[in-house]
């Protein structure tokens, strides 16, 4: 009778627990914690750090695009406008690189008018800039769209590199100009797809931030104590 009061009151006079023992003996009072934790100890910078750029620049680079530093945006992970956009450029530096694959290749085979846009790219007379619409306040993948520079020079001169070489750079232009619209939309889809693609990878990352797994992980690596009732 005395041993069990004595347990009775040890039990009684316990204040602060550990987390796991919050979790097995307290679990109402454990998913308090644990909601408390996900809305007032995370932030933005815990799932978006420096991976998220060095991820979305290894991306584009795989197609030979020049990732804008730090452009991707995004938010998450419960609103119908939530996502992620990037920004970037194709340029003669990388248009080999973007070659390189072949269902793009074959698509620009079967295309004159896309064969010679990017023979156009190649010579430096077209960019293609792909960027976030700066009138927009949402960040997922259709915010962004496509614009283009081009360098004509005067018109009269003669093409001296690729495909095209020798060439009078008018009867070129008159090739690839109709289709410069239906280039820049495909660029411009292959980077949608890696900003979906993105997204992905940072709403996987906050799963896993907010997950109990981690909550527990802080708490532990914090010594968190936490009173009971």
């Amino acid at each position: 009778m005395n041993a069990a009061l004595n347990n009775q009151i040890d039990i009684n006079e316990i204040n602060e627990v550990d987390v796991r023992t919050l979790q097995e003996h307290y679990p109402e009072q454990f998913e308090r914690a644990y909601q408390n934790w996900c809305e007032h100890s995370l932030h933005y910078d815990d799932i978006s750090c420096h991976w998220t750029h060095d991820e979305a620049e290894r991306m584009c680079a795989e197609y030979g695009f020049e990732y804008k530093p730090y452009s991707l945006n995004w938010t998450g992970f419960w609103s119908q406008g939530d996502g992620a956009s990037i920004e970037f450029e194709l340029d003669s530096r990388n248009i080999d690189k973007f070659l390189s694959h072949q269902p793009i290749r074959d698509a620009i085979i079967a295309d004159a008018g896309l064969f010679a846009c990017v023979e156009a790219v190649r010579i430096g007379a077209l960019n293609v800039c792909v960027a976030r619409s700066g009138n927009s306040h949402y960040c997922h993948e259709m915010t962004m769209g496509v614009d283009y520079e081009e360098d004509i020079g005067d018109g009269g001169w003669i093409v001296d590199g690729g495909v095209f070489v020798g060439m009078p750079f008018e009867e070129m232009y008159k090739i690839y100009e109709p289709s410069i619209g239906d280039f820049g939309q495909w660029i411009l889809e292959i980077g949608r797809d890696i900003a979906r693609d993105m997204y992905s990878q940072l709403r996987d990352e906050y799963e896993y931030v907010t997950s109990v797994e981690s909550f527990i992980e802080w708490a532990e690596s914090m010594g968190e104590k936490f009173e009971v009732e």
